[in-house]
């Protein structure tokens, strides 16, 4: 073999071996930036599910009428605020991946479901209705989402909706005990409601949402029973008022 075949070979394989080294050089760069941005989303979801917890407890406290109600709601309109801007950056970090929403939905599910659970409740002790997917949307149409782009998936709604029954449970619960009895009734109307609904729902037969129909269930056999000893309680007043007019 003549020299300048040898050479010819050898800047072939130099070649070669350049174009491999910068194809793993982009793989390891792209793998990299898809584990950091994973890193990102995870700590900016566990954000989001950290602050709707934190209203859907600072909400619980408007269980007690003797309490300040109009603080109670100020400071929870304080945290949604809080909730969304994480929300709006986690939206953000999502929005970086070309398939965004699909390759981090595992990611973003927990926080989004607890946002709309904490949201649902406040907006319920607002209105004594349920909030819907148009109004949740309108929630979150932030100025860099293009129209046709958001988050919020049916099954996402079902779910935070579906775990608003527990918050009203502990609720009714929460006022029963603190003399709070009118509510009782529109909370087991609108539990019943959800309940309903969410067995209609597309995607119900999936073992996650079963169980949380398990767990529905529950909350409105509970609440059904506060109703039941209310009316007792009632009654049996009604009995002791009518003995001591017969005295």
């Amino acid at each position: 073999m003549s020299k300048e075949e040898n050479n010819k070979i050898e800047i072939e394989t130099t070649t070669e071996q350049n174009t491999i080294h910068s194809l793993f050089t982009e793989i390891e760069k792209e793998f990299t930036h898809e584990l950091d941005l994973d890193q990102k989303i995870r700590n900016s979801s566990y954000s989001v599910t950290t602050f709707s917890k934190r209203m859907i407890f600072t909400l619980h406290r408007l269980s007690n009428p003797s309490d300040n109600q109009k603080a109670i709601m100020k400071r929870a309109g304080t945290i949604e605020s809080e909730c969304l801007e994480n929300l709006q950056n986690l939206m953000k970090l999502v929005l970086e991946s070309p398939d965004y929403y699909w390759k981090y939905q595992y990611r973003i599910t927990q926080g989004m479901q607890e946002f709309l659970e904490a949201l649902s409740f406040k907006h319920w002790l607002e209105t004594k209705e349920v909030i819907t997917l148009e109004q949740i949307n309108k929630k979150l149409a932030f100025d860099f989402l293009k129209e046709e782009t958001f988050l919020i998936t049916a099954m996402d709604y079902v779910g935070g909706i579906a775990d608003l029954t527990g918050e009203l449970m502990r609720f009714a619960t929460d006022s029963y005990a603190k003399g709070n009895h009118q509510i009782l009734d529109k909370i087991l109307e609108t539990m019943k409601k959800v309940y309903k609904d969410t067995q209609e729902a597309l995607g119900i037969n999936s073992l996650k949402m079963w169980n949380k129909l398990s767990v529905m269930g529950n909350s409105i056999e509970k609440v059904e029973n506060l109703c039941y000893l209310r009316k007792l309680r009632l009654s049996n007043s009604d009995q002791k008022i009518a003995e001591l007019l017969l005295d």
